[in-house]
C-alpha cells in the first residue's frame, strides 16, 4: 500500500497451511534458524490514518558479557 512516506507491504491476517506447518517445524526444531522476517513496517488488512499502530520487536544476539 502507498503511504507518504513511501511504499508499506500488506501481511494477511489470517495464517495459512504452509504458516502452520512451519510454526510446528519451527517448535519441534526443524528450520529454527531460517525462519526470519525482514524488518520493518507492515500493513494488515486496509488500515487507515487513525489507525492504531503496534510496534513489536525481537532481537537476537550473542550474549553480552558480563563485566567485574
Amino acid at each position: 500500500m502507498e503511504t507518504a512516506a513511501g511504499p508499506v507491504p500488506r501481511i494477511r491476517p489470517n495464517l495459512s497451511w504452509t504458516d502452520r506447518v512451519g510454526t510446528v517445524l519451527t517448535r519441534i526444531g526443524i528450520g529454527r534458524d531460517h525462519n526470519t522476517v525482514s524488518p520493518g513496517l507492515y500493513a494488515i488488512g486496509i488500515p487507515g490514518p487513525d489507525d492504531p499502530v503496534l510496534v513489536t520487536s525481537k532481537f537476537k544476539g550473542k550474549k553480552a558479557a558480563t563485566c567485574c
